[in-house]
């Protein structure tokens, strides 16, 4: 917005608590009880809606199920669903709950990836980029943006420019580059 550029709101959370139900009686008397809820908005990817129904609660989210990995949708529905669930225990913490954080599989698989206590190799992390850019430098190395794909080897030669311009303006090895991004 500070740019002037629109925002896209891809994730949307939609309430109706405190509201009242979200049908009145005479809507149910003359179309039924609600068997399909959905709302659908440009560019939204995921919009979970809580609302009063019937008495109860109405937690629903519809999903663009192809914008995220196979599965991840059913998991993180099934674990709100898990949480929702826990609060309605009559001795529920509810500051306990918040906090639960992932479901034990993931958590699992998070923990064996940040297990990365290893004796520190001493090398700077640009080495790694420039020996990876040398051996494969056809392969992407940033995808999406305006370039669409940029390969390693494309992105190493603009760093090096960059690298270059900076020398050229007299900076030296440690001193401190200020850098924007857009």
């Amino acid at each position: 917005r500070l740019r002037g550029e629109p925002v896209l709101a891809n994730v949307v959370y939609t309430s109706g608590l405190n509201l009242g139900e979200l049908f009145q009686d005479t809507v149910i008397d003359t179309f039924g009880e609600p068997v399909w809820i959905i709302s659908q908005g440009p560019q939204v990817v995921l919009d979970a809606q809580v609302v009063e129904l019937r008495g109860g609660l109405l937690f629903n989210w519809d999903v663009r199920e192809q914008a995220f990995p196979a599965g991840m949708m059913d998991t993180m529905f099934r674990r709100n669903r898990e949480l929702l669930e826990e609060l309605l225990a009559d001795d529920a913490d509810w500051g306990l709950v918040a906090s639960r954080g992932l479901p034990p599989a993931q958590a699992a698989v998070r923990a064996s990836a940040n297990d990365t206590d290893r004796p520190v190799s001493g090398r700077l992390l640009h080495e790694g980029f420039f020996e990876h850019a040398r051996s494969t430098p056809e392969l992407p190395a940033v995808v999406g943006g305006a370039d669409g794909e940029l390969t390693y080897g494309r992105l190493r030669d603009r760093a090096l420019r960059v690298a270059g311009a900076l020398v050229a303006r007299g900076v030296r090895p440690g001193d401190a580059v200020s850098i924007q991004l857009p």
